[in-house]
Protein backbone atom coordinates (compact mmCIF):
# COMPACT_ATOMS: atom_id res chain seq x y z
CA UNK A 1 0.00 0.00 0.00
CA UNK A 2 1.02 3.63 -0.52
CA UNK A 3 -0.16 6.95 0.84
CA UNK A 4 -2.50 8.89 -1.40
CA UNK A 5 -0.44 11.39 -3.40
CA UNK A 6 -1.55 14.79 -4.64
CA UNK A 7 0.61 17.29 -6.53
CA UNK A 8 -0.46 20.92 -6.62
CA UNK A 9 0.93 23.75 -8.72
CA UNK A 10 -0.25 26.52 -6.40
CA UNK A 11 -0.41 27.26 -2.68
CA UNK A 12 -4.10 28.13 -2.99
CA UNK A 13 -4.88 24.60 -4.20
CA UNK A 14 -2.86 23.16 -1.33
CA UNK A 15 -4.69 25.31 1.22
CA UNK A 16 -8.07 24.33 -0.23
CA UNK A 17 -7.16 20.67 0.14
CA UNK A 18 -6.26 21.14 3.81
CA UNK A 19 -9.48 23.08 4.43
CA UNK A 20 -11.45 20.11 3.15
CA UNK A 21 -10.11 17.77 5.84
CA UNK A 22 -12.60 16.84 8.55
CA UNK A 23 -10.93 16.34 11.93
CA UNK A 24 -11.50 17.53 15.48
CA UNK A 25 -8.27 19.54 15.31
CA UNK A 26 -5.59 20.18 12.71
CA UNK A 27 -2.13 20.78 14.17
CA UNK A 28 0.86 21.82 12.07
CA UNK A 29 4.39 20.67 12.89
CA UNK A 30 7.17 22.88 11.50
CA UNK A 31 10.80 23.61 12.18
CA UNK A 32 12.26 27.08 12.60
CA UNK A 33 13.02 27.32 8.87
CA UNK A 34 9.68 26.12 7.52
CA UNK A 35 7.84 28.26 10.06
CA UNK A 36 9.51 31.35 8.56
CA UNK A 37 9.65 30.50 4.86
CA UNK A 38 6.88 27.95 4.16
CA UNK A 39 4.06 28.29 6.69
CA UNK A 40 3.07 31.82 5.52
CA UNK A 41 2.17 30.33 2.12
CA UNK A 42 -0.65 28.29 3.66
CA UNK A 43 -3.65 30.49 4.35
CA UNK A 44 -5.23 28.33 7.04
CA UNK A 45 -5.92 28.94 10.72
CA UNK A 46 -4.50 25.81 12.32
CA UNK A 47 -5.73 24.77 15.75
CA UNK A 48 -2.13 24.76 16.88
CA UNK A 49 1.39 25.15 15.52
CA UNK A 50 4.32 23.23 17.02
CA UNK A 51 7.82 24.45 16.17
CA UNK A 52 11.02 22.48 16.66
CA UNK A 53 14.64 23.41 15.90
CA UNK A 54 15.74 22.80 12.31
CA UNK A 55 18.22 20.02 11.65
CA UNK A 56 18.93 16.34 12.20
CA UNK A 57 19.58 16.79 15.92
CA UNK A 58 15.83 17.29 16.42
CA UNK A 59 15.22 13.61 15.66
CA UNK A 60 15.54 12.80 19.36
CA UNK A 61 13.50 11.65 22.35
CA UNK A 62 13.72 15.16 23.82
CA UNK A 63 11.97 16.66 20.81
CA UNK A 64 9.45 13.80 20.71
CA UNK A 65 8.60 14.64 24.32
CA UNK A 66 8.25 18.33 23.44
CA UNK A 67 5.87 17.64 20.56
CA UNK A 68 3.75 15.23 22.61
CA UNK A 69 3.56 17.72 25.48
CA UNK A 70 2.29 20.38 23.10
CA UNK A 71 -0.26 18.01 21.58
CA UNK A 72 -1.55 17.42 25.11
CA UNK A 73 -1.61 21.17 25.80
CA UNK A 74 -3.71 21.64 22.63
CA UNK A 75 -6.09 18.96 24.01
CA UNK A 76 -5.64 16.81 20.91
CA UNK A 77 -7.74 13.66 20.77
CA UNK A 78 -7.47 10.61 18.53
CA UNK A 79 -9.38 12.41 15.77
CA UNK A 80 -6.64 15.04 15.45
CA UNK A 81 -4.74 15.45 12.18
CA UNK A 82 -1.02 16.26 12.38
CA UNK A 83 0.27 18.13 9.32
CA UNK A 84 4.04 17.67 8.91
CA UNK A 85 5.27 20.71 6.97
CA UNK A 86 8.96 20.38 6.27
CA UNK A 87 11.77 18.16 5.05
CA UNK A 88 12.86 14.68 6.00
CA UNK A 89 13.41 15.46 9.68
CA UNK A 90 9.85 16.75 10.04
CA UNK A 91 8.24 13.82 8.22
CA UNK A 92 10.35 11.24 10.09
CA UNK A 93 9.76 12.77 13.51
CA UNK A 94 6.18 13.89 12.91
CA UNK A 95 5.17 10.51 11.52
CA UNK A 96 6.74 8.79 14.52
CA UNK A 97 4.94 11.04 17.02
CA UNK A 98 1.63 10.56 15.19
CA UNK A 99 2.17 6.80 15.37
CA UNK A 100 2.56 6.71 19.15
CA UNK A 101 0.41 9.60 20.40
CA UNK A 102 -2.72 8.04 21.95
CA UNK A 103 -1.80 4.85 20.05
CA UNK A 104 -1.99 6.63 16.73
CA UNK A 105 -3.48 9.68 15.03
CA UNK A 106 -3.70 10.55 11.34
CA UNK A 107 -0.97 12.60 9.71
CA UNK A 108 -0.32 14.27 6.37
CA UNK A 109 3.15 15.01 5.00
CA UNK A 110 3.70 18.22 3.04
CA UNK A 111 7.37 18.01 2.04
CA UNK A 112 9.07 21.36 1.51
CA UNK A 113 12.54 20.11 0.57
CA UNK A 114 13.61 18.26 -2.56
CA UNK A 115 14.77 15.39 -0.37
CA UNK A 116 11.33 15.20 1.22
CA UNK A 117 9.45 15.46 -2.08
CA UNK A 118 11.27 12.60 -3.76
CA UNK A 119 11.97 10.30 -0.84
CA UNK A 120 11.51 10.99 2.86
CA UNK A 121 7.79 11.85 2.85
CA UNK A 122 6.82 8.57 1.15
CA UNK A 123 6.87 4.92 2.05
CA UNK A 124 5.77 4.84 5.68
CA UNK A 125 9.17 4.88 7.40
CA UNK A 126 9.11 7.06 10.52
CA UNK A 127 11.64 7.35 13.29
CA UNK A 128 14.29 9.13 15.28
CA UNK A 129 18.02 8.79 15.92
CA UNK A 130 19.51 7.49 19.16
CA UNK A 131 23.11 7.66 20.41
CA UNK A 132 24.13 9.05 17.01
CA UNK A 133 22.69 5.99 15.23
CA UNK A 134 20.40 7.05 12.39
CA UNK A 135 16.77 5.94 12.49
CA UNK A 136 17.41 3.16 14.99
CA UNK A 137 14.02 3.80 16.65
CA UNK A 138 10.85 3.95 14.58
CA UNK A 139 7.82 2.28 13.09
CA UNK A 140 6.25 1.77 9.69
CA UNK A 141 3.15 3.96 9.38
CA UNK A 142 1.77 5.43 6.17
CA UNK A 143 0.73 9.06 6.01
CA UNK A 144 -2.96 9.55 5.25
CA UNK A 145 -1.88 11.71 2.34
CA UNK A 146 1.28 13.21 0.88
CA UNK A 147 0.82 16.63 -0.69
CA UNK A 148 3.58 17.89 -2.98
CA UNK A 149 3.84 21.49 -4.15
CA UNK A 150 7.09 22.10 -6.10
CA UNK A 151 6.76 25.84 -5.45
CA UNK A 152 8.25 25.20 -2.01
CA UNK A 153 11.59 24.53 -3.72
CA UNK A 154 11.82 28.26 -4.38
CA UNK A 155 12.14 28.81 -0.62
CA UNK A 156 15.30 26.68 -0.41
CA UNK A 157 18.97 27.71 -0.52
CA UNK A 158 21.01 26.04 -3.26
CA UNK A 159 22.73 23.68 -0.82
CA UNK A 160 19.37 22.09 0.05
CA UNK A 161 18.66 21.48 -3.63
CA UNK A 162 22.08 19.81 -3.85
CA UNK A 163 21.18 17.82 -0.74
CA UNK A 164 18.19 16.30 -2.52
CA UNK A 165 20.33 15.64 -5.56
CA UNK A 166 22.07 12.75 -3.79
CA UNK A 167 18.79 10.83 -3.71
CA UNK A 168 17.94 11.81 -7.30
CA UNK A 169 21.19 10.25 -8.50
CA UNK A 170 20.44 7.15 -6.43
CA UNK A 171 17.13 6.71 -8.27
CA UNK A 172 18.91 7.21 -11.59
CA UNK A 173 21.56 4.60 -10.83
CA UNK A 174 19.15 1.95 -9.52
CA UNK A 175 16.23 2.42 -11.93
CA UNK A 176 16.30 5.15 -14.59
CA UNK A 177 19.38 6.88 -15.98
CA UNK A 178 16.98 9.03 -18.02
CA UNK A 179 16.55 11.13 -14.88
CA UNK A 180 19.93 12.71 -15.62
CA UNK A 181 18.46 14.30 -18.75
CA UNK A 182 16.22 16.49 -16.57
CA UNK A 183 19.16 17.84 -14.55
CA UNK A 184 20.97 21.00 -15.61
CA UNK A 185 24.52 20.56 -14.36
CA UNK A 186 25.45 24.11 -15.39
CA UNK A 187 22.71 25.62 -13.20
CA UNK A 188 21.14 22.97 -10.99
CA UNK A 189 18.40 25.35 -9.82
CA UNK A 190 16.90 25.45 -13.34
CA UNK A 191 16.46 21.67 -13.61
CA UNK A 192 13.06 20.21 -14.55
CA UNK A 193 12.09 19.51 -10.95
CA UNK A 194 8.45 18.61 -11.54
CA UNK A 195 9.42 15.82 -13.95
CA UNK A 196 12.19 14.66 -11.61
CA UNK A 197 9.87 14.58 -8.58
CA UNK A 198 7.16 12.66 -10.44
CA UNK A 199 9.61 10.06 -11.74
CA UNK A 200 11.36 9.54 -8.39
CA UNK A 201 8.03 9.17 -6.58
CA UNK A 202 6.83 6.73 -9.23
CA UNK A 203 9.94 4.58 -8.73
CA UNK A 204 9.68 4.57 -4.94
CA UNK A 205 5.94 3.92 -4.83
CA UNK A 206 6.29 0.99 -7.23
CA UNK A 207 8.99 -0.63 -5.09
CA UNK A 208 7.26 0.08 -1.76
CA UNK A 209 3.99 -1.40 -3.04
CA UNK A 210 5.81 -4.71 -3.61
CA UNK A 211 7.72 -4.68 -0.30
CA UNK A 212 6.14 -2.26 2.21
CA UNK A 213 8.06 -3.56 5.25
CA UNK A 214 11.53 -3.50 3.67
CA UNK A 215 12.21 -7.24 3.79
CA UNK A 216 13.19 -7.75 0.15
CA UNK A 217 13.35 -5.61 -2.98
CA UNK A 218 12.80 -2.37 -1.06
CA UNK A 219 16.38 -2.76 0.18
CA UNK A 220 17.58 -1.38 -3.16
CA UNK A 221 16.26 2.04 -2.10
CA UNK A 222 19.08 1.97 0.48
CA UNK A 223 21.78 2.10 -2.20
CA UNK A 224 24.50 4.40 -0.86
CA UNK A 225 22.88 4.51 2.57
CA UNK A 226 24.85 1.86 4.46
CA UNK A 227 28.10 3.79 4.06
CA UNK A 228 26.27 7.12 3.83
CA UNK A 229 24.59 6.74 7.21
CA UNK A 230 27.98 5.88 8.72
CA UNK A 231 29.53 9.09 7.37
CA UNK A 232 26.51 11.13 8.47
CA UNK A 233 26.36 9.66 11.97
CA UNK A 234 30.08 9.93 12.66
CA UNK A 235 29.94 13.63 11.83
CA UNK A 236 26.95 13.95 14.15
CA UNK A 237 28.90 12.22 16.91
CA UNK A 238 31.60 14.88 16.56
CA UNK A 239 28.91 17.60 16.82
CA UNK A 240 29.42 18.44 13.14
CA UNK A 241 26.99 18.17 10.27
CA UNK A 242 26.92 16.36 6.96
CA UNK A 243 23.76 16.73 4.90
CA UNK A 244 22.04 13.44 4.11
CA UNK A 245 22.19 13.78 0.33
CA UNK A 246 25.91 14.49 0.40
CA UNK A 247 26.42 11.47 2.68
CA UNK A 248 24.44 9.28 0.26
CA UNK A 249 26.58 10.49 -2.65
CA UNK A 250 29.70 9.55 -0.66
CA UNK A 251 28.14 6.19 0.17
CA UNK A 252 27.32 5.48 -3.48
CA UNK A 253 30.93 6.24 -4.42
CA UNK A 254 32.37 3.75 -1.93
CA UNK A 255 29.71 1.09 -2.50
CA UNK A 256 30.21 1.32 -6.28
CA UNK A 257 33.87 0.51 -5.73
CA UNK A 258 32.88 -2.49 -3.61
CA UNK A 259 30.56 -3.61 -6.42
CA UNK A 260 33.42 -3.24 -8.91
CA UNK A 261 35.81 -5.25 -6.72
CA UNK A 262 33.22 -8.01 -6.24
CA UNK A 263 32.59 -8.27 -9.98
CA UNK A 264 29.00 -7.05 -9.60
CA UNK A 265 29.43 -3.74 -11.48
CA UNK A 266 31.20 -3.48 -14.83
CA UNK A 267 34.21 -1.18 -15.05
CA UNK A 268 32.53 1.09 -17.61
CA UNK A 269 29.49 1.47 -15.33
CA UNK A 270 31.71 2.22 -12.34
CA UNK A 271 33.37 4.97 -14.39
CA UNK A 272 29.92 6.37 -15.28
CA UNK A 273 28.84 6.42 -11.63
CA UNK A 274 32.11 8.01 -10.53
CA UNK A 275 32.13 10.67 -13.26
CA UNK A 276 28.46 11.55 -12.64
CA UNK A 277 29.08 11.98 -8.93
CA UNK A 278 32.17 14.07 -9.64
CA UNK A 279 30.12 16.26 -11.98
CA UNK A 280 27.33 17.00 -9.51
CA UNK A 281 29.31 16.68 -6.25
CA UNK A 282 32.82 17.90 -7.08
CA UNK A 283 33.73 18.72 -3.48
CA UNK A 284 32.83 15.55 -1.55
CA UNK A 285 35.10 15.48 1.50
CA UNK A 286 36.25 12.16 2.99
CA UNK A 287 38.64 13.86 5.41
CA UNK A 288 38.18 13.22 9.11
CA UNK A 289 37.03 9.61 8.80
CA UNK A 290 39.00 6.47 9.57
CA UNK A 291 38.38 3.02 8.13
CA UNK A 292 38.11 1.66 11.65
CA UNK A 293 35.49 4.16 12.83
CA UNK A 294 33.35 3.79 9.68
CA UNK A 295 33.55 0.00 9.71
CA UNK A 296 32.75 -0.23 13.42
CA UNK A 297 29.70 1.95 12.89
CA UNK A 298 28.52 -0.24 10.02
CA UNK A 299 28.77 -3.33 12.25
CA UNK A 300 25.93 -1.80 14.31
CA UNK A 301 23.68 -1.82 11.23
CA UNK A 302 20.48 -3.85 11.62
CA UNK A 303 21.38 -5.81 8.46
CA UNK A 304 24.62 -7.25 9.93
CA UNK A 305 25.05 -10.96 10.64
CA UNK A 306 28.35 -12.60 11.61
CA UNK A 307 30.32 -9.46 10.64
CA UNK A 308 28.76 -9.51 7.17
CA UNK A 309 26.50 -6.65 6.16
CA UNK A 310 23.82 -6.81 3.48
CA UNK A 311 24.39 -3.98 1.02
CA UNK A 312 22.44 -3.26 -2.19
CA UNK A 313 25.15 -2.97 -4.83
CA UNK A 314 24.70 -1.41 -8.26
CA UNK A 315 24.64 -4.10 -10.94
CA UNK A 316 23.03 -3.18 -14.28
CA UNK A 317 23.25 0.61 -14.15
CA UNK A 318 19.85 2.26 -14.37
CA UNK A 319 18.14 -1.10 -14.08
CA UNK A 320 18.80 -3.03 -10.88
CA UNK A 321 20.86 -3.77 -7.79
CA UNK A 322 21.83 -7.02 -6.15
CA UNK A 323 21.87 -7.56 -2.41
CA UNK A 324 25.25 -8.92 -1.34
CA UNK A 325 26.84 -9.85 1.97
CA UNK A 326 29.94 -7.69 2.25
CA UNK A 327 32.71 -8.45 4.72
CA UNK A 328 34.42 -6.09 7.12
CA UNK A 329 37.67 -6.44 5.15
CA UNK A 330 35.98 -5.58 1.85
CA UNK A 331 34.55 -2.41 3.39
CA UNK A 332 37.95 -1.43 4.78
CA UNK A 333 39.62 -1.98 1.39
CA UNK A 334 37.05 0.23 -0.33
CA UNK A 335 37.46 2.98 2.25
CA UNK A 336 41.24 2.88 1.84
CA UNK A 337 40.78 3.34 -1.92
CA UNK A 338 39.36 6.76 -1.08
CA UNK A 339 42.29 7.49 1.26
CA UNK A 340 40.29 6.70 4.39
CA UNK A 341 42.92 4.85 6.44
Amino acid sequence: MNSELEIFSSFDELTYQLNSQSFSKIICLVDTNTQEFCLPNINLSFDGIITIPAGELSKSFDIVSQVISELIDFECDRNTLLVNLGGGVISDLGGFVASIYKRGINFINIPTSLLGMIDAAFGGKTGIDFNEIKNVIGVFNLAKKVIVCPLFLETLPKVQIENGLGEVLKYAFIRDMGLLEHLNADNILTSDWESIIKKCVEIKREIVSIDPLDTGIRNILNAGHTLGHAFESLKMKDSKSLLHGFAVAMGIKVEAFIALEMGVLAAKDFEKVDSTLNQFFPLLDFNGFTAESVSKYILQDKKVSDRLVKIPLLHNLGSDCVIKHVSYNQIVKALQHFNIN
